[in-house]
């Protein structure tokens, strides 16, 4: 942070940050109390950032940079730790499933998957077969 590295007091920098995330966290909640697809997409942005911040790979191509600060890396990880048990409390199973399903960079797997249930269910055995539905329904799960 720059105010720390130039010797000022970061109270007001600090305050302004908990105020936008309790406001962001405010509007997490009234979209997201008792789940709901989009509050999966909203998850996974919240854990990328988190990842982002505090990721010790500098050499990779990210669309932001590590938090140099680790009084302010503690403060995104508790603020964003907390967003993320909420959702987790609150998306469903049922969620995820919508969630890969009208996810359009899903269908290939959900297609290759379903042609290879089909394929298997003509050629073979019951047994290969209640294994591949088992396969289609893990990769639909992730």
């Amino acid at each position: 942070m720059e105010c720390k590295a130039s010797g000022g007091d970061c109270k007001s920098v600090i305050q302004k940050y908990l105020d936008i995330s309790n406001q962001n966290s405010k509007e997490l909640a009234e979209a997201c109390t008792g789940g709901g697809v989009a509050c999966v997409t909203w998850e996974e942005l919240i854990q990328g950032s988190t990842n982002v911040a505090n990721d010790p790979h500098s050499g990779q191509f990210r669309l932001d940079e590590k938090l140099k600060d680790p009084d302010a890396a503690a403060i995104v990880n508790y603020l964003n730790g907390s967003d993320l048990k909420f959702l987790k409390d609150n998306i469903t199973e049922g969620d995820r499933l919508l969630s890969v399903i009208s996810d359009p960079t899903s269908w290939p797997v959900a297609v290759m998957g379903g042609k290879a249930f089909i394929t298997n269910a003509v050629n073979n055995t019951k047994e290969q077969l209640i294994a591949v539905g088992v396969g289609v329904g893990l990769g639909a799960g992730i």
